[in-house]
C-alpha cells in the first residue's frame, strides 16, 4: 500500500469523482500498486466536503474503487497527512486479519469481495472517524488558544509577523494526546464507503 499524491504520478487533476477513478486506474495500471488510497480531495462541485478514495485490485488487475465523503472542518490543521498515514498503517493490519487475508500475497481479498467490503475500505472508514474527532477537538482548542493570544495582544504586533505566524500555527497542532481514546477506538462508523465507478 502506498499513500500518494496522485496528480504528480498520473497527471490527472482531481476535480470530480470521474477524475478520481481515472487516477486510480492509472496508478494500478502504470505502477502495479495493489492497494491505493487517496487521503483527501476537495471536489469543485462541493467545497464543504472532502473525499477519501481507494481501491484494491482483483487478480486480473481490475480496480475495486470506493469513496468516502466527510464534512470539511475549518482549519488550518498541522500534521493531518502524517496522522492519516500512521492511522492507515495501524488499521490496515487489523482489518486484513479480520478479513483473513494476511497469509495472502499483498493481503489481497478474493475477487468477489466488493469494494466497500475491502479491508482498505474498512480501514479508511475507521481512520476518517478518528481523524474527524481529532480535528474537531483541535479546532475547538485552536479557538480557545487564539482567544487567549488575542486577549494578551500577542498577535497584534505588525513587526513580529514571523512570530505571529508561528504562534498561530502552534494553535493548529493536532490534539493527539487529548484524543487518544478516539484514536484507539473511533466508535461507530460515521462515514461509510460507497462504490466508485
Amino acid at each position: 500500500m502506498k499513500l500518494i499524491y496522485s496528480r504528480w504520478l498520473t497527471g490527472v487533476k482531481l476535480n470530480a469523482l470521474s477524475d478520481i477513478i481515472t487516477a486510480i486506474k492509472a496508478l494500478h495500471d502504470q505502477y502495479k500498486i495493489p492497494h491505493i488510497i487517496i487521503s483527501s480531495v476537495q471536489l469543485a462541485t462541493n467545497k464543504d466536503t472532502l473525499v477519501c478514495a481507494g481501491s484494491s485490485i482483483t487478480t486480473s488487475g481490475k480496480p475495486r474503487a470506493f469513496s468516502i465523503t466527510a464534512p470539511m472542518l475549518e482549519g488550518p490543521f498541522v500534521g493531518t497527512g502524517d496522522m492519516f498515514a500512521a492511522l492507515t498503517v495501524a488499521r490496515i493490519r487489523e482489518q486484513a486479519i479480520k478479513a483473513g487475508v494476511t497469509s495472502v500475497s499483498h493481503w489481497m481479498s478474493e475477487d468477489d469481495v466488493v469494494a466497500t467490503d475491502l479491508p482498505l475500505a474498512r480501514t479508511a472508514e475507521l481512520v476518517l472517524g478518528s481523524m474527524h474527532k481529532v480535528l474537531a477537538r483541535t479546532g475547538q482548542a485552536r479557538e480557545r488558544k487564539l482567544a487567549i493570544l488575542r486577549k494578551s495582544g500577542a498577535l497584534d504586533h505588525d513587526e513580529d509577523v514571523k512570530k505571529n505566524r508561528v504562534r498561530y500555527m502552534k494553535t493548529a497542532e493536532l490534539q493527539l494526546v487529548q484524543s487518544w481514546k478516539d484514536i484507539k477506538k473511533p466508535g461507530e462508523v460515521q462515514f461509510h464507503a460507497e462504490l466508485l465507478k
